[in-house]
C-alpha cells in the first residue's frame, strides 16, 4: 500500500499521530529533503525524491503490493500537492491518503477567518489569467503562488486588469518558528522590487470591503419598496455575508416591513437584530432614540462585526439611516460605512403608474407632503412634475386642495408600491374613500395628460 501523508505546513508539531505512526512503520519513506531531516530518517530507511517527481508514480506502482511505503507531501495530500500524480496514474486500490493541515488552514486561523475558508487557487506553474474568474465573482481566496506569479506580481496583474480594490496578505514560513502573517495594499506591493525573493509564501486577496469587515464595518443597505425581487444583487450578496443584519421598526407592536421584505428574498435564517425607531416628530425622542442605536452599533463593531442596516427604498432618500450615521459619528467618528443604494419607492410608484418622474427639461419636485397645502401652490408654477411623499394623515387635506386647484385629475395615487395590497388610482376624484395615506405617493403633473 502507498500511503500519501500530509506533512502539514510546516513544522513538526502540525504532524498528526497517525502520519507519525505510519511512518515508523513504513519499509520504505519517499519525502523531501526538508522532510527527511525533519523527521531524523536514516538514508536505510528513507529516499529523497527531488527531481523525480514526475516518474515516482510509476516506480512505486510496480513494486510489491505487500510493501508499506509512504510518500510525504506538503501541507494537505488532497489540496495541489504530489498525490494528485498518484492518483490519476495507480488504480485506487494502491492508495491511501492520509490527511493534513493545510497551510490555508493554519493562516486563516491565525487571521481569525471563519470557516468555511475562502476558495483555494494555484497559480504554481499555472498561467495568472487563471485567476480572473475569481476576481470577477469579487470572492475571496488563497492563492499558491511560485517564483513567477509571487504577491507582487499578482498585484501587478490585477492593477492593469482595473481590480484594484483589493487588499491583500502574504504569509511566509508557515506553521514554522519564522512564520509571519502581514497585511498589504495594492499600492504598497507595487513599490516592492520585481526581483523580490518571497520565499515560501501563500497570498490571501480580498475585497476591500471584506477586509475592512474584520475590522467592523457598517453598510446601509436599501432593499427597494417592497417587492423582494427588487433587491439588487450586490446587497444580497452583502446581506448574506453580514454578521448582524439591523431591521428597524416603529414600535415593539408593529413588526420591521424591511425585515419581511429580506425574509420573503432571503428566508428567516439571516441575523437580524431589531432596533426602534419611533414614528415621532418630536426632535428630542428621537436623538435618544439614534444615540441607543448609535451605542449598539459602536459596540458591533468594534467587535469587527459586519453589520447592515436594512431600510426600505433606497438610503439616500429620507431614510433614517443618515441620523444613525449623525449619531455614530459623534461618538465613534472612526467608524466605516458605506450606502448600497436601492430602488427608491417613487421610482417603483412611476414605473407601477406608467408615468414619467420627468422629460427633456421637466423640473421634478420630490418633497414630503407638507402639512399646510398652500405651501404647493408656488411649487406647482414652476415644477412640471411633483412627487409627494409621506402622505400619512394629510391625505384628506392633500385631496381638498387638489379638488379646489383643479389638480385632481392631474394627480395619480397609489398605496403599498410593490406589496400584494397595492392600490392605485389616476384621479384623485376617485380614490377609494376608505383608504389611507400610509405608504402612499400622490404624483401631481399640472402641466401633462397621462
Amino acid at each position: 500500500m502507498i500511503y500519501l501523508i500530509g506533512m502539514g505546513p510546516g513544522g513538526e508539531e502540525y504532524l498528526t499521530p497517525l502520519s507519525r505512526q505510519i511512518i515508523q512503520e513504513a519499509d520504505r519513506v519517499y519525502a523531501f529533503p526538508k522532510h527527511i531531516e525533519m523527521l531524523g530518517l536514516s538514508p536505510e530507511s528513507s529516499e529523497s525524491i527531488q527531481g523525480e517527481i514526475p516518474g515516482l508514480p510509476e516506480r512505486l506502482g510496480k513494486m510489491d503490493q505487500n510493501l508499506r511505503l509512504a510518500v510525504l507531501v506538503s501541507g494537505n495530500p488532497q489540496v495541489f500537492s504530489l498525490s494528485r500524480r498518484f492518483i490519476r496514474e495507480l488504480p485506487r486500490e494502491r492508495w491511501t491518503l492520509v490527511p493534513g493541515i493545510g497551510s490555508d488552514q493554519v493562516m486563516g486561523t491565525a487571521m481569525g477567518l471563519q470557516t468555511p475558508l475562502p476558495a483555494l487557487q494555484s497559480l504554481h506553474g499555472h498561467p495568472v489569467e487563471n485567476l480572473l474568474p475569481q476576481l470577477y465573482k469579487q470572492e475571496s481566496a488563497f492563492i499558491y503562488t511560485d517564483s513567477e506569479n509571487n504577491p507582487r506580481s499578482i498585484a501587478s496583474y490585477m492593477a492593469e486588469n482595473q481590480f484594484r480594490n483589493w487588499r491583500f496578505t502574504v504569509g511566509q514560513n508557515l506553521g514554522t518558528a519564522d512564520q509571519s502573517i502581514e497585511e498589504w495594499s495594492l499600492e504598497d506591493l507595487l513599490k516592492e522590487p520585481e526581483d523580490k525573493d518571497w520565499g515560501l509564501n501563500l497570498l490571501y486577496i480580498a475585497p476591500l470591503e471584506e477586509s475592512l469587515r474584520r475590522k467592523g464595518y457598517l453598510y446601509g443597505i436599501g432593499i427597494g419598496p417592497g417587492d423582494p425581487e427588487l433587491i439588487s444583487l450586490k446587497a444580497m450578496r452583502i446581506l448574506k455575508q453580514s454578521d448582524v443584519i439591523l431591521a428597524p421598526r416603529s414600535s415593539w407592536k408593529k413588526g420591521s416591513i424591511a425585515r419581511e421584505i429580506l425574509e420573503q428574498a432571503a428566508g428567516k435564517d439571516l441575523p437580524f437584530q431589531e432596533m426602534i425607531y419611533p414614528m415621532s416628530e418630536d426632535r428630542g425622542t428621537l436623538d435618544e432614540h439614534w444615540a441607543t442605536a448609535a451605542g449598539e452599533c459602536e459596540v458591533l463593531l468594534k467587535e469587527g462585526k459586519q453589520v447592515s442596516f436594512i431600510t426600505l427604498g433606497d438610503p439616500s432618500l429620507f431614510s433614517t439611516f443618515s441620523y444613525l450615521c449623525e449619531a455614530l459619528d459623534k461618538i465613534m467618528p472612526e467608524a466605516a460605512w458605506e450606502i448600497i443604494p436601492g430602488i427608491s419607492s417613487i421610482q417603483l410608484a412611476a414605473a407601477r403608474l406608467g408615468l414619467p418622474l420627468a422629460l427633456g427639461k421637466d423640473k421634478c419636485c420630490i418633497m414630503p407632503t407638507p402639512d399646510n397645502m398652500e405651501d404647493l401652490k408656488p411649487l406647482l408654477e414652476i415644477h412640471e412634475s411633483i412627487v409627494l411623499m409621506k402622505v400619512g394623515k394629510r391625505l384628506e387635506d392633500l385631496k381638498e386642495f387638489l379638488k379646489r386647484e383643479n389638480l385632481a385629475e392631474k394627480a395619480a395615487f397609489i398605496r403599498r408600491a410593490g406589496f400584494r395590497e397595492e392600490y392605485k388610482a389616476y384621479d384623485m376624484n376617485e380614490l377609494d374613500e376608505s383608504r389611507d395615506g400610509y405608504l402612499s405617493i400622490v404624483m401631481i403633473r399640472p402641466g401633462r395628460n397621462r
